[in-house]
Parts: C-alpha cells; structure tokens; sequence
C-alpha cells in the first residue's frame, strides 16, 4: 500500500534521464506498521491498534491458514474518536487512574460490567459520571470503560463479527 506521488510516467522518465532518483511512491503507515510487525513476528495475522486520536485494523491475507506479509484488509477510523486512546485516557483520568497501568488493575478487580454507551466519545464520559454518581465502584467503572473501548472499536470501526472473516478468530 502506497500512495502514489508522480502521475505522469513521462515526468519520470525526465527526471530520471537528467539525473534524479524518483521516488514514484510515499509508505503510509499502515504499511509501516505491517512491515514492522512481520518483522519481529511473522505468525500475527491481524493488528489492532487503538491510537491516540485514531484506530486502525489491519489483516494479512492468509496461505493455509498461515499469514502471509501481505495486507488483505486495512481500516483507519477518519471522524469519530470514540474508543480512541484519547477518549480512554480522559475517562481514566476522572477515576484518577492511568490508562497504562492501574486502569487495567482496577478493571480485573470488577465484580460486575457496567454497560454504558459506546456511541461517541461525549456519551461514553457522559454515561461515566452517571455511573460514580449513582455510587458505583471505581473498579466498575474501569471495566465498564474497557469494555466499552472493546465494544466501540469491534462493533462500529471493525464492523462486528459479520464483517470479520472466520479465519480471524482461529487459534494459533
């Protein structure tokens, strides 16, 4: 995946008979992303990332059931942040918790998952301090929130288990 830079083959060609390396695409960062991963372990088959301000998902087309360093399908999320790393972050920090580390320590501690709205970013906060005002623990709360995350990111960014191919969800 690339984006190409030059559209005319002519251009090229003159440049490069004058002298120029031409460069005739840029690497996007999914592609980066790819290279990178198969790099440093060649049996993933399918990145999910949850950015800051954005979220992408990546899969590599499959041989026998074996990924290969091809992109079979990739998305990026481009308006609504819900469930981005920003969202995240803000709504651990009203719990006075860090998103790398005690969010997910108080969400394990959860007796019970509070469901909440995962439709934008706005509502998610929203249906968060509905929840500590009616009393419920902080530890709830995380799960709620991670669960939440799970939920915006599958159901509406990765488009939910009808969208997803069966080979996705093997066991390696």
């Amino acid at each position: 995946m690339y984006e190409r830079i030059l559209i005319s083959q002519n251009k090229k060609k003159r440049l490069e008979e004058e002298g120029y390396v031409v460069l005739d695409g840029a690497i996007n960062e999914v592609t980066c992303h790819a290279k990178s991963i198969k790099f440093h372990d060649n049996e993933i088959d399918t990145i999910f990332e949850i950015g800051g301000l954005d979220m992408k998902f990546t899969s590599f087309k499959l041989i026998d059931n074996k990924a290969t360093d091809e992109i079979r399908e990739a998305r990026m999320n481009y308006s609504c942040q819900a469930g981005a790393g920003q969202t995240l972050e803000n709504m651990a920090q009203i719990l006075d918790l860090d998103v790398k580390t005690t969010l997910q320590e108080a969400e394990l501690k959860a007796e019970k998952v509070p469901i909440i709205d995962s439709t934008c970013g706005v509502f998610m906060e929203m249906e968060e301090n509905r929840l500590i005002s009616e009393g419920f623990p902080k530890e709830e709360i995380a799960a709620a929130i991670i669960r939440l995350t799970a939920a915006s990111y599958f159901n509406k960014f990765v488009g939910g288990p009808q969208t997803c191919s069966k080979q996705m969800f093997l066991s390696r």
